[in-house]
């Protein structure tokens, strides 16, 4: 019963989910380290990326059984900054702004599991890993998981329980059929990220993985391959199985000239104004305030060259 329950809950929500035992994350708890090993993971990548991920999921809940991976559908939202007389436009790409998706989906829990005496814990793992091992998705050749129905325009998430499921949903890793004949991402990625001759891109390369950081951005980075406030919307933006989904916006954000003056200026987030910081709570981008300044700017810089080639 808890099952249908969970099920009922999930699917009313729009949100899709696979169970699986959860000893199976002992069995990817040193893949990527492996794979660091034999060279196939830049170091650097590996040890500020990878190493953040907690698989003893005993820590979390010491009498976990199974393990909940929920993929819910989730658009791009769209920020502005009003810099001079200009405006800038950008893009928070799907899984950014987090905490609506997370709060609904622990009230299902509550309701399914909490009522009947169950407990549940977030688990910190490799969320893409684990949703095409459960079956719930598959990958593309980006690296990134699609879903069914719902492209890659989804939030992941994953929980471990008390209540042992019967289903045990966990299988190989299967990529896309429709991506053997497919280049449209690695067509679109500025950085060469994405290659054609092996299933791991070149992380390292990603936009991602360095707008994200407050290190400085490489000279060998165009300011018009900028189109995020954070992360990158390039190769999803040009995959197929995108295309329904790339003019779909959850909401738009806008920051007028003062706000965008002061966050500019890198005034501390609690020197702010209370509806400034309420925008930036709401956008779920206090991790990031930090490199929001630069981020701006190269943003700005990205689309004062593009008017000019248009021009």
């Amino acid at each position: 019963m808890i099952k249908e329950n969970l099920l009922s809950e999930i699917e009313a929500a729009g949100f899709r989910v696979k169970v699986f035992n959860a000893e199976h994350l002992k069995e990817i708890s040193s893949d990527f380290k492996i794979l660091s090993e034999q060279g196939a993971l830049d170091k650097e990548f590996y040890t500020k990326s990878l190493t953040v991920f907690n698989y003893d999921y005993k820590s979390v809940l010491s009498n976990a059984r199974s393990v909940m991976v929920i993929a819910s559908p989730q658009r791009k939202s769209i920020v502005e900054f009003q810099c001079g007389d200009k405006t800038v436009m950008a893009v928070i790409p799907p899984t950014y702004m987090y905490s609506g998706i997370n709060n609904q989906i622990i009230s299902i829990l509550n309701n399914v599991l909490a009522v009947e005496g169950y407990s549940f814990g977030k688990l910190v793992i490799p969320l893409k890993l684990i949703a095409v091992r459960s079956g719930l998705g598959r990958y593309g050749r980006n690296n990134v998981c699609y879903i069914p129905g719902l492209g890659s325009y989804i939030r992941l998430s994953a929980y471990v329980t008390d209540y042992e499921f019967e289903e045990d949903s966990w299988g190989d890793i299967k990529v896309m059929e429709s991506c053997s004949n497919c280049t449209a991402c690695i067509d679109n990625c500025p950085t060469g990220a994405i290659d054609k001759g092996r299933f791991l891109i070149h992380a390292q390369n990603c936009i991602t993985n360095f707008n994200e950081y407050g290190t400085p951005t490489p000279e060998w980075i165009s300011p018009l391959w900028h189109n995020a406030i954070v992360g990158c919307m390039k190769c999803q933006e040009a995959c197929p199985h995108n295309a329904k989904l790339i003019e779909l916006v959850d909401e738009r954000i806008c920051f007028d000239k003062k706000e965008t003056g002061m966050i500019l200026d890198e005034s501390a987030i609690n020197e702010l104004p209370e509806e400034t910081r309420r925008k930036i709570s709401h956008l779920d981008m206090e991790d990031y305030y930090d490199v929001l300044p630069r981020n701006i700017r190269l943003l700005y810089c990205c689309s004062t060259q593009c008017g000019r080639q248009e021009g």
